[in-house]
């Protein structure tokens, strides 16, 4: 399970996934300024993130499962941003922001979708009150840094058009 916040630029992934065929190195120039560009909001993410267990449980071991303990470390590594050009489904997100910690999606992500058991409840109940509705760390990171990742989003699409029309004219 993870928990991803994603900008959408139609377009893009079509061309990055030509842009594979044709020129692999421009494609992976244009990927890495994308991860580039992501890297503001994965910063913030990770400042987001409590320093201590969200909750008194998830500083224990739970049989039955890998998710806690909760580390502040192996959460904030776990934050990484994904270049995605797979066709899929209707899907045109290009760019993602992913938590991979299964425990860092329980305290980011739990009550999002309702339906859940009395002790889940409680649980929900608490993160919220502590740290407010679901998404808790992941979206509001974005949300702080959406502006300027759109502007840099902006400049690399004019990159990857540049790129394009060089290679329809030679």
């Amino acid at each position: 399970m993870t928990a991803s916040a994603g900008i959408t630029v139609v377009g893009v992934k079509e061309t990055l996934r030509e842009l594979s065929k044709l020129e692999p190195d421009l494609r992976k120039e244009i990927v890495k300024d994308f991860k580039q560009i992501l890297k503001p909001v994965i910063d913030e993410v990770r400042g987001n993130l409590p320093s201590e267990p969200p909750l008194s449980g998830f500083a224990r071991s739970w049989k039955g499962g890998a998710i806690f303990p909760w580390g502040t470390t192996t959460v904030s590594k776990s934050i990484a941003a994904k270049v995605d050009t797979r066709k899929r489904g209707n899907s045109l997100a290009v760019l993602k922001v992913v938590l991979k910690s299964a425990g860092g999606t329980v305290a980011d992500m739990a009550g999002k979708r309702g339906g859940s058991t009395p002790r889940g409840q409680i649980m929900i109940a608490e993160l919220e009150k502590r740290f407010g509705r679901a998404s808790r760390f992941m979206w509001p990171g974005y949300e702080r840094r959406a502006q300027d990742v759109q502007d840099e989003i902006e400049k690399v699409a004019d990159k990857i058009a540049d790129a394009t029309s060089r290679r329809l004219v030679s």
